[in-house]
């Protein structure tokens, strides 16, 4: 079978038939047979050979790109309120941290719910109603 026409077995009408002897017997035109085509492509790779020369010459500015006195009082902005905001986020952390390290917290157990702990079958080692790493539970099994 021909590439293009249809897998249709049976008879072609009028459109069809030319439709198919078009698609066979055609080819692609060229770009430079067609003038938009070749103007666009002419237009495209200039501006990507522009692109290119542009980004050979140009240096790369990481700080933003302005002149060289922007760049040094950025820099000393920076430096400056680094200075300043560090010792004060380490303040605040001693101040909040601390408090929370050394005060006296409680380990009370929450309330037994009827969901919890539920067994269908015991574990298979020495204290059956513990969860295996449960280390509370196993100390006061082997307390009993």
């Amino acid at each position: 079978m021909e590439r293009g026409t249809p897998a249709v077995a049976g008879v072609l009408t009028g459109c069809d038939a030319a439709f198919a002897e078009q698609t066979t017997h055609s080819r692609r035109p060229q770009a430079a047979e067609v003038p938009a085509m070749s103007a666009f492509l002419n237009g495209f790779r200039r501006a990507v050979e522009r692109r290119v020369v542009q980004r050979a010459t140009q240096s790369r500015n990481f700080g933003g790109g302005g002149s060289l006195e922007e760049t040094k009082s950025m820099r000393d902005m920076w430096k400056k309120s680094s200075i300043y905001t560090t010792p004060a986020v380490y303040l605040m952390m001693v101040v909040i941290g601390i408090p929370g390290l050394l005060g006296s917290h409680s380990h009370e157990d929450g309330p037994k719910y009827s969901y919890a702990k539920i067994r269908t079958k015991p574990y298979p080692w020495s204290n059956s109603d513990c969860n295996l790493m449960d280390m509370h539970c196993h100390k006061h099994a082997e307390g009993d």
